[in-house]
């Protein structure tokens, strides 16, 4: 099953697109900076690390449905 967590993000950060009303997106660094994650320890990207970052990121967006 996939998960798009940019537009969870999206729906979680709440800031609409104006005139189309759609979620704004953000590019993940940028939302893993948001979210209070530690981006500055991220030497290269590459898959492992990008996996790393999604993995966090949907952790602390769970805690946020769980309320």
């Amino acid at each position: 099953s996939f998960i798009d967590i940019a537009a969870v993000f999206a729906r979680y950060h709440g800031q609409r697109e104006p005139g189309s009303g759609r979620f704004h997106t953000y590019p993940m660094l940028e939302a893993a900076n948001m979210l209070g994650l530690d981006t500055e320890s991220i030497g290269s990207r590459r898959a492992i690390e990008d996996a790393a970052m999604l993995r966090s990121m949907l952790m602390v967006l769970a805690q946020w449905k769980r309320g």
